[in-house]
């Protein structure tokens, strides 16, 4: 019964639709709180569209909304135990998150953030995607130009295994974010 709602939802904020004037409305409508919900315990396929929507919105201006709800923690979630696509959904939705402010991405931090996306973007069972270990090294990169305190907090959680990871890659678009965020947090004082 909830797969229709969430195709609903889907098509509702497909990037065709994505007007501001729509996505305020379905805002007012409180549509941002069931699909906060079906990421947190939804089917798969739910939980992918689900993303899909909060990954739309997270590209407007309205996405520090999804924040307010208290959505990063389920979106973290999806790094850890979601589907490959869902993951890389999960990943573009933190990624626009981060750009806000170094507030927000001392959120994500807070929420583990940091140790998923080293998971995501360091995990042999990933090395099948390097979109998601790029998107992953992205968001990174991005938390780390935002922001002073999550740049510490990734050097001392995850520099080794950036170091590795990058030591070891062999596809050069996920080099080039690997390489500037190694290249970052090695410029860095201890």
């Amino acid at each position: 019964c909830a797969l229709p709602i969430s195709g609903a939802i889907s098509s509702i904020l497909s990037s065709q639709s994505k007007t501001e004037t729509a996505l305020q409305e379905f805002l007012a409508w409180g549509g941002l709180t069931p699909l906060i919900n079906m990421v947190r315990e939804g089917t798969s396929v739910e939980q992918e569209r689900a993303c899909s929507a909060l990954r739309n919105i997270s590209e407007t201006k309205s996405k520090a909304k999804i924040v307010e709800l208290e959505g990063i923690a389920p979106i973290v979630a999806v790094l850890r135990q979601g589907s490959v696509p869902s993951k890389v959904l999960a990943t573009n939705i933190l990624t626009n998150i981060a750009g806000i402010n170094g507030g927000m991405c001392a959120l994500i931090a807070d929420e583990g953030g940091i140790d998923a996306l080293l998971d995501l973007m360091c995990s042999d069972a990933c090395r099948a995607t390097s979109k998601a270990r790029r998107l992953a090294a992205g968001a990174l990169l991005c938390m780390v130009q935002k922001s002073a305190s999550t740049k510490r907090r990734v050097k001392d959680v995850g520099y080794h295994r950036i170091t590795e990871a990058y030591e070891e890659e062999e596809d050069a678009h996920v080099d080039e974010p690997m390489g500037e965020l190694h290249g970052i947090l090695e410029e860095m004082d201890d």
